[in-house]
């Protein structure tokens, strides 16, 4: 079963996501609408899949990136994905700058590109 994170501070679109994930795959999922807070999670847990969004508060999810791998909670087993409604060039880019980062995807997204096993 896949354990997966999502961080992102949109209550209603974590809801959403989650509730399809959990009922369509074989999965956990967990949330977390504070990048503080994923960042302490992360220092004793590695999730299969991180569902990371770009523009949060505290930190946005390129910062969010930067202290994860300043941090050196980046392991091999761990997939993370960038999940934003931005289409702008610059953040797409701007993704591509972090070796950590498996693909970008825009919201909403295509579940079948997260490689979970249905129910």
């Amino acid at each position: 079963m896949k354990n997966i994170i999502i961080i992102d501070d949109d209550d209603i679109h974590n809801f959403i996501l989650e509730n399809e994930l959990t009922s369509s795959y074989q999965c956990q999922v967990q949330c977390f609408t504070d990048t503080t807070k994923a960042t302490l999670y992360l220092k004793d847990n590695q999730p299969d899949i991180i569902l990371l969004d770009i523009n949060m508060r505290p930190m946005n999810g390129f910062e969010f990136l930067e202290n994860y791998i300043s941090n050196k909670l980046v392991n091999n087993k761990t997939k993370i994905y960038i999940i934003s409604s931005s289409k702008h060039e610059k953040d797409i880019n701007k993704a591509k700058t972090f070796p950590v980062i498996t693909d970008y995807l825009v919201k909403p997204i295509n579940y079948s590109v997260l490689n979970i096993s249905q129910k």
